[in-house]
């Protein structure tokens, strides 16, 4: 059967013990039967309940019907792509916030950037650590129920963390959770310079084994999406990224 449910009890033995994290309903989306029970099996022993599917049409139709806390996927599935999956999540408001991470066999830089510039969360290539991507779903769910942090405001930006929106001008701005911490990161240091290193860590919860790119990839398309005030996301090369809350033509 295509579409699976399964928790964290077992009358056969006893439940694992429950994550520090909040437990968590997971999609994981994948065309293989083995990687998904290797992937509900780690969800399971840390303390949340998966939903499985193994097709494009099914995953989007669970994200509706279950509406799961967080989604792994495979980039590659029979009847869809998943950079397309999530590009459409992004584009709807009902689950435009909702943190997907790509657990993929595509594994060169590029592939890593086209996931990432698509709306991930995350992209992790397999083979996979199990330890480690179930470090990097404690970060996602640690993000998007973090305790709500004040409101910042500069140079007519407005960002709400508690409701996840931003404005400039009194227009919305619609950020991928990534793409917001990121902006909620650069203008809670403004004026002070953060090495890719450190956003790796801050934002993405990551060591800088991952690619820096990443962090660059990002930046570009938060630029995109500020417009005009994209500009106050100053390079410092060879170092990192400064937000600066005066630009020279500021009154």
């Amino acid at each position: 059967m295509e579409i699976q449910v399964t928790s964290a009890s077992n009358p056969s033995r006893p439940g694992p013990r429950p994550s520090r994290e909040r437990r968590a309903r997971i999609l994981v989306v994948d065309a293989h039967e083995e990687t998904r029970f290797l992937l509900s099996r780690a969800l399971e022993t840390h303390g949340h309940t998966a939903v499985l599917a193994s097709s494009g049409r099914t995953a989007v139709q669970l994200v509706r019907t279950a509406q799961p806390d967080l989604v792994l996927m495979d980039v590659r599935l029979p009847d869809a792509s998943g950079l397309s999956i999530v590009e459409s999540l992004r584009q709807d408001a009902k689950t435009r916030g909702l943190p997907v991470i790509f657990v993929s066999n595509l594994s060169s830089e590029a592939d890593r950037i086209r996931g990432l510039e698509a709306g991930a969360e995350d992209y992790v290539t397999k083979p996979f650590s199990t330890r480690e991507l179930m470090l990097r779903v404690d970060v996602a769910l640690r993000r998007i129920h973090a305790p709500s942090a004040q409101i910042l405001e500069v140079a007519g930006l407005h960002m709400d963390p508690s409701a996840h929106r931003v404005h400039i001008d009194g227009g919305h701005v619609d950020l991928t959770p990534i793409e917001f911490a990121l902006l909620s990161t650069l203008v809670g240091r403004a004026e002070q310079v953060q090495s890719r290193e450190a956003l790796l860590g801050d934002v993405w919860g990551v060591s800088a084994k991952l690619a820096t790119r990443t962090v660059d990839t990002h930046i570009t398309r938060l630029r995109n999406k500020l417009g005009p005030l994209g500009e106050r996301i100053e390079t410092i090369r060879g170092v990192g990224y400064r937000f600066k809350r005066r630009m020279e033509l500021d009154s």
